[in-house]
């Protein structure tokens, strides 16, 4: 039983670290980009060009994990991997300059090591938390990492506006890089701590074959309806950031108002998402999210007012919340154990080619 408690408040503190490192890092390298080249595509393309190169990377993750032997380890690594990403991401910011592409390629470690140990996180976590309390254990750590991501991000929107009062927003960028790869340090000894009670079992990515049949149940189905709703989503979602900062010419103070919105909807609407997964099961979740994701881009072009965008974001981090809570319930109670590093896998690697599409 201390084993127990000490694994569940280890993850929970881990997931905390982790979106920390999200809301100060991560969101911001787009960005960054825009910063570094004052080129707009490169920062649309900085959402998804990197990470669909990490998604192409990460497919060989599951033979790693047979030579690591351990989730635990293997899971450590990629969480230190992504820290010392942030390291020429720094450099790059001190010096005011890198080559684009030595940027995408940083990025691109990062995505495949988050990618690579997130598909084995997912089966390592399931043989930690009992399967009894998982709508309502995930409601809450989703939760207590949303208020990292917020913390984070705040903070890193309040950096950046210094930055552009100063007229030296890469510096801010460098602080806020060190925070981050620190904040993936700490969320990789968390990891550590956490116990493992089984090893990994020999993982194969599926064949065509299987994936077709997996298609055909209700797996399979909900995996593609996932995909479906990222592919319509990221028709425009990586180029909001260009869009608010550049053509509404946001501040970086406005641009962190808007992105904290949803987050703080994510926060408030968590338990609430939590008790209807237990009750009506992620499915039914699922559904909901869904239908409140489907209107919300073309909600935006109702009107530019920042009252407006405020309401929008709102509804919006509501409906995401419903749909990641569900997502992950799904992937750690309805796909097999024996199965669901592979699938995953492959999945990270649709999802990021619907990305870049």
């Amino acid at each position: 039983m201390n084993s127990l408690r000490r694994d569940l408040r280890c993850i929970y503190a881990e997931g905390v670290a982790a979106s920390l490192m999200v809301g100060v890092g991560e969101i911001y390298l787009p960005a960054f980009v825009l910063a570094l080249t004052a080129n707009h595509l490169a920062s649309g393309l900085a959402a998804t060009l990197p990470m669909l190169i990490g998604a192409g990377l990460q497919l060989y993750g599951p033979r790693l994990l047979e030579r690591f032997g351990s989730y635990r380890r293997w899971v450590v690594f990629c969480a230190l991997v992504q820290a010392g990403a942030f390291v020429p991401l720094v450099v790059a910011a001190i010096l005011g300059a890198m080559p684009l592409a030595a940027v995408y390629l940083t990025i691109a470690v990062h995505w495949a090591a988050g990618m690579a140990g997130g598909a084995a996180w997912s089966t390592w976590v399931d043989t930690l938390v009992p399967r009894s309390i998982h709508a309502n254990y995930f409601a809450r750590r989703n939760r207590a990492g949303q208020i990292g991501m917020v913390v984070g991000f705040a903070a890193g929107g309040v950096l950046l506006q210094l930055g552009s009062r100063y007229q030296d927003p890469l510096s801010f960028f460098a602080v806020l890089f060190v925070v981050a790869g620190l904040s993936r340090l700490v969320s990789g000894g968390l990891l550590a701590a956490q116990g493992e009670p089984a090893p990994p079992r020999p993982t194969a990515i599926p064949s065509w074959q299987e994936l077709l049949a997996d298609c055909r149940q209700d797996s399979g189905r909900t995996l593609l309806y996932l995909l479906g709703v990222q592919a319509a989503v990221q028709i425009s979602g990586p180029y909001f950031t260009p869009y608010m900062l550049a053509k509404l010419e946001l501040s970086y103070f406005q641009y962190m108002v808007l992105i904290c919105a949803a987050y703080v909807a994510k926060i408030a609407f968590l338990p609430m998402l939590g008790r209807i997964a237990e009750r009506y099961g992620p499915h039914r979740l699922l559904w909901l999210g869904g239908a409140a994701i489907a209107p919300i881009a073309a909600l935006w072009c109702v009107s530019d007012s920042m009252a407006y965008l405020l309401a929008v974001q709102i509804f919006s981090g509501a409906a995401w919340a419903a749909h990641e809570l569900a997502m992950l319930l799904i992937f750690i109670d309805n796909i097999p154990p024996a199965r669901r590093l592979g699938i995953l896998t492959l999945f990270n690697f649709a999802n990021a080619t619907v990305f870049f599409a």
